[in-house]
């Protein structure tokens, strides 16, 4: 897997991500890896703790990383 998100360190950041001015070496994850990837990244952004509109922000992110969606 070759996904260098880890940069990121804030929900600013990852707003940033999806608006497209922060530049990330990005591939999507093998099939194999993305719901560890999911899963640590949950954790970086303590997802339990976040309030609605930044978990929903966190959700876009994940689902464009991983290429899921929510149909």
């Amino acid at each position: 897997m070759t996904l260098n998100t880890q940069s990121l360190s804030s929900l600013a950041e990852v707003r940033a991500f999806l608006d497209g001015s922060t530049e990330v070496s990005f591939s999507p994850p093998a099939d194999t890896d993305r719901y560890d990837w999911l899963e640590k990244t949950l954790r970086q952004f303590h997802y339990t703790v976040l309030k609605r509109a930044d978990k929903g922000l966190l959700q876009v992110f994940m689902r464009k990383v991983t290429g899921y969606s929510r149909s």
